[in-house]
């Protein structure tokens, strides 16, 4: 059965699929040297599902805008 959810698991293998994409670039010589991993937490928009199930998000919601 499919679920659709929000959580740490998700995230953390977004971030670990970053880190590896930038580690394969920096041994390209056509990677840019300003390549970054994104903050991946800071793009989701998690009032969307808890509106609509909020037992599926399970994730601190991000800091927007500063501390």
């Amino acid at each position: 059965m499919f679920q659709v959810r929000l959580d740490n698991l998700l995230l953390t293998s977004l971030e670990n699929e970053g880190a590896w994409l930038i580690m394969r670039a920096k041994g390209n010589d056509n990677a840019s040297a300003t390549m970054v991993l994104p903050d991946y937490q800071a793009v989701f928009a998690p009032e969307f599902l808890e509106a609509a199930r909020p037992q599926s998000v399970t994730v601190a919601k991000p800091r927007r805008g500063g501390t």
